[in-house]
């Protein structure tokens, strides 16, 4: 694994202002030690933008777990003036961009647009392609862009897909491509780039059928050896076959040292565990640090007052520092929690802010979004009222949370977004851009319920998937779904190469065992573990604990539950099967009960084929597969209780079992599997069905949802879940 090296000693930032007494409001000193620029270092607003009439690019305020957009310049000064105007647009089109820095634009024809961004260096100009309105209901197309060199020209090549059931089929889809306006280039027919580059060139495509596809690009670059083709959507391997573990980071201490050298103490449980990617909750200046009650959602972090320095009830700079490498050398890689769509109400630009005749008021009253300033009333969601959203309209906004990202992007290896769907996606855009540029191993996770797919547009590597999550919540009762959350991200028209986080619990949630039972939490974490996406553990769901922000229960692990989520890990690990590109198969199999699913899990380049059975019920069940699956339980490595005859397997499953399946399931697929008798004294439920086709997924503003009602119960400063 690839050593992280930090470019100067952390010491020279170290110490912290005490809570509720935090740091300068002074924003405008640059308190990295890194400068990172976006793009080519110009205020160019980035790449093309596709859009469609009635979407466009805009930012309200309210609209919880909506994601916004707007139009922006990059690398930008707070202290110049920026506008924008349209250079050329479709002859019925008749809106301009609003008059301001940071743009919005609702497009009222279908065309190609090209906008013009005046800027103090020079008038940048930036294509948008509108499509016509479609149907947000209608399955989404997918492309995967690629190239090869023939000659003396880059052949541009295109794999577009959607789901069998859509209206529309591959082959109707029409492909457009587009060079990056900040390279001056045509294409070539074919279409076609020129192979004598002496800049590298980036090239867009979008599918476009009854709706139009996630962008996608690669990066035509040349060298010695002629050009070369990179794809700059593409995540990390180790983003997308590793296993995160999170930490509620000040209940994972022991109670009686809270610090990061205790946390650090702690980091053979998640070596030992497998785990490869620590997500830490915050661990910044907070007001909701230690002593923050239950009712405000207990010490979570996310109500930032200084952004620059650890919460001190945790140590100093040099602790985190210590930590961190005493993670690389577990070969974990730690992910901070970037809090950047809101701050405290007790940050000092908001108390600036908030206050007339302060100085500075009149600055930093545009670095908030008010729903009514004059009552003082902060934009804010799910009635979090102490954290209020900051205005990312604000150029000046955006170039202090830039140096708040160039200060922590060598200190930690990758972000854990919250809040995702708050912050426009073309700030996302800059961002994605301005560190891939600087460490491509960097990892992007983003907190968006439900997950919009045009993130996996050069904005994040992985997303939150909030089908699977919602589906696992109703496994008990319909353990199928499981499989069709996982269709629905094909159906949702998701970018190729985004990767998903699967997860039961997490420090927003109430514990899945809680919620369900224990046997049923074991199948959810099989379920986490062998379908394609990355597993995430939430610290506390492998040894037991029952509270959703508990103290680590360290000395009274649920030993069982930790050997099962080990194998688990190490399983997930170590088959090739069962990593993410690896295919997802329904297979016909029999049941009789509805809280039973059996599908495999096929890798074509080795051939493996594994075969998962869980139960998500309270009682052993029977499940009956084609004889073409081995007798040995690749999750403990023992045999399973199985009988086979008459062309079939029966298997009793606890709560999940893995088993190695012949390379080709074929011969079973037109078999009909009748359930079979349930184990002696188990509960049976009438019925079970053969895999169905895709379905949607649970409703999408369920988890929302959630939030919202636990906030409602805490009363109004409750901002425990701002997370």
């Amino acid at each position: 694994m690839q050593r992280r090296t930090f470019l100067a000693s952390l010491s020279a930032v170290a110490g912290a202002a005490s809570v509720g007494v935090p740091a300068s409001a002074e924003h405008d000193a640059n308190k990295s030690e890194l400068d990172l620029v976006s793009g080519d270092g110009s205020h160019h607003p980035g790449p093309p933008r596709f859009t469609r009439v009635g979407e466009g690019f805009v930012n309200p305020n309210g609209n919880e777990g909506e994601t916004r957009n707007d139009l922006a310049p990059w690398n930008p000064d707070g202290d110049a003036e920026y506008s924008w105007s349209v250079v050329d647009a479709p002859a019925d089109a008749t809106t301009e961009p609003t008059d301001a820095p940071v743009a919005e634009f609702e497009p009222d024809a279908p065309g190609e647009y090209t906008l013009a961004l005046d800027a103090p260096d020079g008038t940048h100009e930036l294509t948008v392609r509108v499509f016509d309105r479609e149907n947000a209901n209608d399955a989404r197309p997918r492309i995967d862009l690629d190239a090869d060199v023939e000659g003396d020209r880059v052949m541009l090549s295109a794999t577009t897909e959607i789901v069998e059931d859509a209206d529309t089929s591959p082959d109707d889809l029409d492909v457009e491509f587009y060079v990056d306006d900040r390279d001056s280039l045509s294409l070539d027919e074919g279409p076609a780039v020129p192979a004598d580059l002496d800049e590298p060139v980036r090239v867009h495509a979008v599918a476009v059928g009854e709706r139009h596809s996630v962008a996608d690009a690669i990066d035509i670059v040349p060298g010695d050896d002629g050009v070369s083709i990179e794809y700059p959507y593409e995540p990390p391997e180790y983003a997308k076959n590793g296993v995160i573990y999170e930490i509620f980071t000040r209940r994972f201490p022991d109670e009686d040292d809270r610090s990061f050298d205790n946390i650090a103490s702690h980091l053979d449980h998640v070596e030992e565990l497998g785990a490869d990617v620590l997500w830490m909750t915050p661990f910044v200046s907070t007001d909701r640090g230690y002593g923050t009650p239950e009712s405000q959602g207990g010490p979570h972090g996310y109500h930032t007052t200084d952004y620059f320095e650890v919460d001190p009830d945790l140590g100093t700079m040099e602790d985190l520092e210590a930590l961190v490498d005493a993670a690389h050398e577990r070969d974990i890689r730690v992910v901070f929690d970037l809090v950047i769509n809101h701050t405290a109400d007790t940050h000092p630009f908001f108390q600036t802010a908030n206050r007339t005749g302060r100085e500075g008021h009149e600055k930093y009253k545009d670095w908030y979004r008010w729903d009514d300033f004059e009552t003082r009333d902060a934009d804010t969601y799910f009635g979090w009222s102490a954290i209020p959203n900051l205005n990312h309209e604000n150029p000046e906004v955006r170039q202090f949370l830039l140096d708040v990202v160039d200060f922590w992007v060598e200190k930690v290896d990758g972000f854990r977004c919250d809040v995702a769907w708050g912050v426009p996606m073309s700030f996302w855009k800059e961002i994605y851009d301005r560190i891939k540029s600087h460490d491509s191993e960097f990892y992007l996770l983003d907190e968006s319920w439900p997950y919009d797919v045009d993130q996996g547009e050069g904005q994040f590597d992985v997303h939150y998937d909030d089908a699977l999550m919602e589906a696992l919540e109703a496994a008990p009762n319909d353990a199928e779904g499981i499989l069709d959350a996982v269709e629905e991200r094909r159906y949702r028209g998701a970018h190729p190469d985004s990767v998903f986080m699967q997860w039961a619990e997490n420090h927003d949630t109430d514990r899945y065992k809680a919620r369900t039972s224990r046997s049923a939490s074991m199948a959810a974490g099989a379920a986490t573990c062998t379908l394609p996406g990355v597993p995430t553990i939430y610290a506390g769901q492998e040894t037991g604990l029952d509270g959703y922000r508990d103290w680590m229960n360290w000395g009274d692990f649920d030993e069982e539950l930790f050997a099962h989520y080990k194998n688990l890990v190490e399983l997930r690990q170590n088959h090739a099967a069962l990593q993410t590109d690896a295919e997802l198969e329904r297979i016909e199999y029999g049941a009789n009960a509805d809280d039973i699913v059996a599908y495999a899990r096929h890798d074509p380049e080795s051939g493996e084929r594994v075969v998962v059975a869980l139960n998500f019920g309270t009682s052993a069940r029977n499940v009956r597969l084609g004889d073409y699956v081995e007798t040995t339980d690749l999750i403990t490595g023992e045999d399973a209780d199985v009988e086979s005859g008459d062309g079939h397997t029966d298997v009793t499953v606890d709560h999940a079992v893995v088993l190695s399946a012949a390379e080709s399931a074929d011969e079973s697929a037109d078999q009909s599997l009748a359930a079979p008798p349930e184990p002696s004294g188990g509960d049976s439920i009438p019925g079970f069905g053969v895999a169905a086709g895709a379905a949607g997924a649970a409703g999408a503003g369920g988890a929302a949802a959630r939030l919202a009602d636990r906030g409602s119960e805490s009363g109004d400063d409750s901002d425990d879940d701002a997370a």
